[in-house]
C-alpha cells in the first residue's frame, strides 16, 4: 500500500522527473535518465524510498520523513543522498549500501571510472548490468568473490576494462551467463572456463587480447547455408562431431532472453538456424555479433 500512495503521489505532482529537480539541487542541462524504488540499508535499519539516475547525478530519497532527536525534541526530515558528477557520471561507492538489492542494471548511461570495490557488499545480488558504458581498470576479484553464492548473470561488455579475467569469476557457482565482450582484456581465458557452476553457462568473450584455447564442447562443427539463411552446428570435437544437444538449448533459451531470436533444428537439436527477415538490418547484424553469434 505505501508504494502505492507513493506512485499517486508522484502522478499528482507531475512525475518522477519534477519530483526530482524538486527534491534536489539540479545542474545545467541536468535530465532524469531511470528511477528506481529501492530499499537503502542504513546503521538504523533499511530506508524505503526512491533512486535517481540523471545524467549528471546518482541520488536518493526516501518515501518518507524519518525522526531524529536534537536535545529533547524530535525532527524529521528526509533522507537524502546525492553524488554530483558533473564531467561524467561515474558508478558511486555508495550502490554497495543497497544490500537488499537483487538486480543492479545501469547498462547504457554512459558510466565512466572503474568497477567500485563496494558493490560486493551486494550479497544477494542475483544480476549485474554495467555492460555498454564506458567504464575502466580491471575487473575487482575482491568484489567478485562476495557474489559466490547469488549471481547468475553479469553483463559487463561493451566497456574498457582492462587486465586478466579474475580467478575469482571461476567461483561464481551459480552463474549462466558472463558477458565480458568488447573490452581490452588479456591473458588466458582460463578462469572463465573454470566456472564450477550447477548449470550450463553461456561465455561471451569476443573482441578483447584473451588468449587460450575454447573448450571442446562449445566447437561450430559446421556451417553451412547461403546467404542470409544459414545452420549452425554445434558439437563436442570436429572430428568426431557428437552433437551438444543440452548446450545448444542452454543457449537458445538464453540468447531469447537477450532478444536474439534463432531457429533450432537438426536431427540431434544441435543447429541454429538463422533465417533473418527482410528487414534485417546493419544495426540487427551488429546486435548479433555482439553476443557471440
Amino acid at each position: 500500500m505505501g508504494r502505492i500512495a507513493q506512485t499517486t503521489k508522484v502522478i499528482s505532482e507531475g512525475g518522477y522527473e519534477k519530483v526530482f529537480h524538486q527534491t534536489f539541487e539540479k545542474l545545467p542541462g541536468e535530465k532524469l535518465k531511470k528511477s528506481y524504488a529501492c530499499y537503502l540499508s542504513t546503521s538504523s535499519g533499511p530506508v524505503m524510498g526512491v533512486l535517481y539516475l540523471s545524467t549528471a547525478n546518482l541520488a536518493f530519497c526516501s518515501d518518507n520523513p524519518l525522526s531524529y532527536k536534537v536535545g529533547d525534541q524530535t525532527q524529521w526530515s528526509y533522507y537524502k543522498i546525492s553524488c554530483h558528477s558533473v564531467d561524467s557520471l561515474v558508478l558511486p561507492p555508495m550502490l554497495g549500501e543497497l544490500t537488499a538489492l537483487t538486480k543492479l542494471d545501469l547498462h547504457s548511461n554512459g558510466l565512466t571510472g572503474k568497477i567500485p570495490p563496494e558493490l560486493g557488499k551486494l550479497k544477494n545480488l542475483v544480476e549485474l548490468r554495467l555492460d555498454r558504458n564506458r567504464l575502466e581498470g580491471q575487473i575487482p576479484g575482491v568484489t567478485m568473490s562476495n557474489f559466490l553464492a547469488t549471481l547468475h548473470t553479469m553483463y559487463l561488455g561493451n566497456n574498457f576494462l582492462l587486465g586478466g579475467i579474475p580467478m575469482e569469476i571461476g567461483m561464481l557457482k551459480n552463474l549462466t551467463l558472463l558477458d565480458l565482450s568488447v573490452n581490452r582484456l588479456i591473458g588466458p581465458t582460463s578462469y572463465a572456463w573454470r566456472v564450477n557452476c550447477r548449470h550450463k553457462i553461456v561465455r561471451n568473450l569476443h573482441s578483447n587480447g584473451l588468449t587460450g584455447k575454447i573448450p571442446p564442447e562449445l566447437v561450430i562443427g559446421d556451417v553451412r547455408g547461403q546467404g542470409l539463411m544459414l545452420g549452425v552446428e554445434l558439437v563436442t570435437d570436429r572430428k568426431e562431431k557428437m552433437p551438444t544437444k543440452a548446450e545448444t538449448v542452454v543457449l537458445f533459451e538464453k540468447l531469447k532472453d537477450l532478444g536474439v531470436l534463432l531457429g533450432k533444428g537438426g536431427l540431434q537439436g544441435n543447429v541454429f538456424g538463422i533465417k533473418p527477415q527482410m528487414c534485417f538490418t546493419k544495426e540487427d547484424a551488429v546486435i548479433l555479433r555482439d553476443y557471440g553469434i
